[in-house]
């Protein structure tokens, strides 16, 4: 076994698009570049809580601004937005200044 693939088994990540549980990735398109940018966002650590009236959890809510590898000399931010659930489930993703795009579209535009 590798030891990036012994290390990250120990930590408990699955790598770059791996299924885990507590992960929900995001892919984009830049609006002003067309690059094609990847975000994997932690469902136990990343997310803000969104209380009901009863103080108990209603939803969860994050907002990231992403920004691509410079290879195409752009530096535009895209910023997501996305609100989950009690169950942090996604019930709805916005981005400014990108596309939300699916992991299909991302792995053929980046090659992986």
């Amino acid at each position: 076994m590798g030891l990036l693939k012994k290390l990250a088994s120990l930590l408990g990540g699955t790598g770059f698009g791996g299924d885990d549980d507590n992960v929900h990735w995001v892919y984009v398109r830049c609006n002003r570049c067309g690059e094609v940018i990847a975000t994997r966002i932690n469902l136990a650590n990343d997310l803000s809580v969104e209380y009901g009236e009863d103080e108990r959890p209603r939803g969860y809510y994050v907002r990231k601004l992403l920004t691509g590898t410079g290879a195409r000399r752009c530096y535009q931010q895209v910023e997501v937005e996305i609100e989950f659930d009690a169950s942090k489930r996604p019930v709805s993703q916005v981005a400014r200044g990108g596309t939300l795009i699916t992991r299909e579209e991302y792995e053929a535009e980046a090659g992986t």
